[in-house]
């Protein structure tokens, strides 16, 4: 099985990761909107009173770990909107392909397993969650570790 699973990382992950991003081969073109100013703006605010506030300021928001992850990323990327986007598309990428994986374990038909993560690849229903750097922080790790939990369960 540990087999199995290491040889469809190696052979299909990088597929799903090229595949988003030529689907989205122009959201580096993008620029930030009134979200991610306001974001940057609390972002430095926090920073400039030290890790203590950064932590108190994320627990009065609904999302802490989004809050926390998107103040690491902006200690990372600062304002430099590419980096964001490809941090966007390679986390759905790889949501992209534990969505393939999953369905090639429940049916093991790899046609159905490609066409699923495809499928959940280019889908516009969700696509603000991948263009929206104030939406991704969030709704792509949870996208992640609900799948996680899925494919452990």
């Amino acid at each position: 099985m540990k087999r199995i699973f290491k040889r469809e990382i190696i052979l299909w992950l990088p597929i799903f990761i090229v595949a988003v991003f030529w689907a989205f081969r122009n959201l580096p073109n993008v620029y930030f909107q009134q979200d991610e100013w306001h974001f940057f703006g609390w972002m430095l605010f926090a920073k400039e009173e030290g890790l203590g506030n950064i932590i108190l300021q994320s627990l009065k928001v609904p999302r802490v770990l989004a809050s926390l992850t998107f103040q690491g990323l902006f200690t990372l990327f600062a304002t430099n909107e590419r980096l964001y986007n490809y941090f966007s598309l390679v986390f759905h990428g790889l949501n992209s392909f534990l969505v393939f994986y999953r369905t090639y374990r429940l049916t093991k038909k790899r046609l159905v397993a490609t066409l699923s993560g495809l499928f959940f690849a280019f889908n516009s229903v969700h696509i603000q969650s991948i263009l929206w750097i104030g939406a991704s922080v969030g709704s792509l790790f949870s996208t992640l570790f609900s799948l996680l939990s899925i494919i452990v369960f």
